[in-house]
């Protein structure tokens, strides 16, 4: 009540309303003057539109979807359960959602819907929103594995003056250019060889000539 500092305040408030507080009201003031007001509490209907078949990927997020028809009501109480793991209640305090779950009605009430995210297999099933203990609606998650496509099984071909090539071309040249690589190396390292034995010789050959010119007595001939 307001009239205590507002004495010709004589509205009520009343709090956390149920459906038993619906009905008439009446005020009256000197027991002969009333007004009357009729209260109508209006429960939360579930909207029938929501999405029951759901593929997400492992790693990803999901809204699962919940809502009031009338954004102005207020369920009383509202649970997620995973029925598959029989009735699991999803919400943080759970250890296996602990800190993957967001909900939305904290500042929008008639806004029920759960987000789920690093969705993982486990995840898989069926799951029910129910509000108030009575009414519900059922979603069912699929969490699917990366398939390859089987595109990628068919051949490559490249064009020229593309850089994409046949698999089996590179299978088919790869020995070939591996033996002409090898002969390479081995006529290279020939070639070192001969360089090398031809300079030695070279160099005695020099080295015999210069010692004569320089001591042409000691020059000996057949």
């Amino acid at each position: 009540m307001f009239n205590e500092k507002h004495p010709a305040n004589l509205s009520l408030l009343l709090a956390n309303l149920t459906e038993q507080d619906e009905g008439l009201y009446r005020c009256t003031i000197n027991n002969k003057t009333s007004i009357s007001m009729r209260l109508n509490v209006k429960d939360c209907t579930l909207s029938n539109s929501q999405e029951n078949q759901i593929v997400r990927y492992p790693g990803g997020s999901v809204l699962l979807p919940c809502s009031c028809t009338d954004p102005q009501t207020r369920p009383v109480s509202i649970k997620w359960e995973h029925v598959d793991s029989n009735g699991t209640e999803v919400s943080n305090i759970t250890e296996r959602y602990a800190g993957r779950i967001h909900m939305f009605n904290e500042k929008h009430p008639a806004n029920l819907s759960l987000l789920l995210f690093n969705l993982t297999k486990q995840d898989n099933g069926t799951y029910r929103c129910t509000i108030n203990n009575e009414k519900s609606i059922s979603m069912k998650l699929n969490v699917k594995d990366c398939t390859l496509s089987s595109s990628q099984e068919t051949p490559i071909v490249g064009q020229p003056g593309n850089t994409t090539f046949e698999t089996k071309n590179w299978t088919y040249w790869t020995p070939i250019l591996s033996c002409v690589f090898l002969i390479l190396l081995l006529l290279l390292g020939a070639t070192a060889y001969i360089f090398c034995k031809h300079r030695k010789g070279m160099n005695k050959s020099t080295h015999v000539y210069m010692h004569t010119r320089k001591h042409p007595a000691n020059t000996m001939y057949s």
